[in-house]
């Protein structure tokens, strides 16, 4: 899950751990350690991030964010084994706590991929 944008964004100050760990040139170690020092107080910029865990390439420094948001971007690929082709939904949703589902989608598409 994530922020939208034009460039989209991992908040680090609310991702779980596997998805901070899927940042490309973030290791499992610190994805562990934002998350255990975001416990004691939330991070205010990503430069803080970068100078107080080694270690993060400016490449996963550009992927994070500490902008909250209510809108994100949500990625499904589905495939059966031993099959070349890949279904992919990408919808956008809101959550809106005063929307019946809690949510609205702001955006939806499915395709094909072959691989």
């Amino acid at each position: 899950m994530t922020t939208f944008a034009s460039i989209n964004r991992i908040n680090v100050n609310s991702a779980s751990v596997p998805v901070l760990a899927a940042v490309p040139g973030l290791t499992e170690e610190a994805a562990g350690l934002i998350h255990g020092m975001r416990q004691e107080a939330p991070f205010l910029n990503i430069t803080e991030v970068m100078e107080k865990i080694p270690g993060i390439s400016t490449e996963a420094g550009r992927l994070l964010s500490t902008v909250r948001s209510n809108v994100y971007t949500l990625i499904s690929d589905g495939h059966l084994p031993d099959s070349e082709v890949v279904n992919r939904i990408r919808c956008v949703v809101q959550i809106l706590p005063t929307s019946p589902k809690g949510y609205t989608v702001l955006y939806w598409n499915e395709s094909n991929i072959e691989l």
